[in-house]
């Protein structure tokens, strides 16, 4: 069986979609993900489940802000370089308006006053975005008993080893090597012997 050709992707749906998912996604990558299926996968038929998953994978090892690096790596897959450079635009045009114009209409000292509840406040609710996420992961992830048990406590000795002062990038690769471990399929068992 071969798989369909897809056609052609112009550069303005490209343009479009991304700057749609720039605007609407909040929360990081990870944050996004339903999102992202949602748009890349299901509404646009862009990827496959399995192709976004694996360049969501593969942005982590990029040195960049990962939903860049997710953004040029699906710009270009669909449409090379040019695609590229048209999805990482798409994705940074929306916040960076609204950073521009956040800063051209609060003063920094607001931020300690009276935004600063406000601050907390929006903190707490990208936390939870992040967590809610998680959860779905956790859910829908096919891994399950003692291998699910130590992915989440890798997260949660990840997440305090952060909290304790350990670099970011120290515990983000150490996490990387034990979860690729983690996640590598069982190996087949035994057949009986009968």
């Amino acid at each position: 069986m071969t798989a369909a050709r897809t056609p052609r992707i112009g550069i303005v749906a490209v343009m479009r979609a991304f700057l749609g998912i720039g605007a609407t996604t909040f929360g990081g990558m990870w944050a996004a993900t339903r999102k992202l299926e949602g748009d890349l996968v299901d509404r646009l038929g862009w990827l496959t489940r399995e192709e976004l998953q694996g360049l969501l994978v593969v942005s982590t090892l990029i040195p960049a802000p990962k939903f860049l690096s997710l953004g040029g790596l699906v710009g270009f897959k669909i449409r090379g370089w040019l695609g590229a450079l048209t999805a990482i635009v798409g994705l940074i045009a929306p916040g960076a308006a609204l950073v521009t114009l956040g800063a051209a209409l609060v003063r920094p000292e607001l931020l300690q006053g009276a935004l600063a509840p406000m601050n907390t406040v929006v903190s707490v609710a990208i936390i939870g975005l992040l967590f809610g996420n998680a959860v779905h992961q956790l859910r829908s992830s096919p891994v399950r008993g003692s291998r699910r048990l130590l992915g989440v406590g890798l997260s949660g000795t990840l997440f305090a080893a952060i909290v304790v002062g350990v670099p970011l990038i120290l515990a983000a690769f150490v996490g990387f090597a034990v979860g690729a471990m983690l996640i590598r399929p069982a190996p087949d068992a035994p057949e009986a012997a009968g």
